[in-house]
Order: C-alpha cells, then structure tokens, then sequence
C-alpha cells in the first residue's frame, strides 16, 4: 500500500493487541488502539478508520458500539470485523448490525488480519473523470454489498440510469 490506511483496534487489554498490531503494520496498515467502546466511537468518527477490529468483551459491549456506529453518518459505513468466542450472544446482534465478518477465537493474528483486508479492500482511484453532468448525463449511484443502506432517498428513484 502506498499510503498506510488507519485500522481501529477495540480489545479491552492494550497489551493484547501488539503481535496483531505488528502483523497489520507489516501489512501495510497505521494501527490505532482503543480500550473500550465509547473511546472507540470517538476515535472512529474522528479518523474515519478503513476498518475496525472489536472483540467481542470489550467494556461498553460490541453491540453497543457497532449501533453507534451504524447511527452516526460519519461511521455508518466503517467496515466492521469482530472477533469474538465460539458460541457466543453477539453473534445474531452484530451481524443484524452490519458486522462484515466474524471471526472466531482462538483466532491467528493472521486470520484477522486477512479478515480486515477482505472488508477495507484497497480504494478505488478514478483517474478520469466525465467532462459534464447535465440534462444528458447522469450519475449512478452504487452502493458497496457491505453498505447498510437501510432506506433510499426517494429523489434518487427519479434520477435517469
């Protein structure tokens, strides 16, 4: 990756972040850490991560900070990856919530990171842009298959494909 591209990581033990942290860096990601959900929210709004990695116990909970972050316009779209135990509660709730993927622990700092990679995939470019948008043109709006979308705006219904 040319620019390295900010990853929240939620674990309640900072200490327990530092091999996965490494093998992010090495995949080319900036590493930021939080030790609980509501200082989480806050840093996800204002860095605006390509992705966040939640253990399931995390002080606040996971549900909770995945709904803050599906309700706030600057996070709804935050790709979400959560590791959390076999069997665990979370599970049905995180994913209603928009949870891109699950992994579950014991889980190899390898596995998460490829499951970051998989939901934050590299950003796409546009080199060229149309000369005009007019009367003629139209823009097409494509939302990811990770998107929420929960309800369309109606203007867009009349817009020209």
């Amino acid at each position: 990756m040319p620019d390295a591209r900010p990853v929240l990581l939620v674990e309640p033990d900072a200490a327990g972040t530092t091999a996965l942290a490494g093998v992010l860096g090495d995949d080319g990601w900036d590493v930021v850490r939080a030790t609980n959900a509501a200082v989480a929210f806050q840093q996800a709004r204002q860095l605006k991560p390509a992705a966040l990695v939640v253990r399931g116990d995390i002080p606040g909970g996971a549900v909770g900070l995945v709904q803050k972050l599906r309700s706030c316009a600057h996070t709804a779209l935050v790709p979400v990856v959560a590791v959390l135990a076999d069997g665990s509660p979370d599970r049905e709730p995180l994913t209603k919530w928009g949870v891109q993927a699950v992994v579950d622990t014991p889980a190899t700092d390898r596995a998460i990171a490829a499951a970051v990679k998989t939901v934050a995939p590299e950003p796409v470019v546009v080199t060229q842009a149309p000369d005009a948008v007019g009367p003629q043109r139209s823009i097409r709006l494509i939302f990811e298959p990770w998107s929420p979308a929960p309800a369309i705006n109606p203007r867009w219904s009349k817009m020209k494909a």
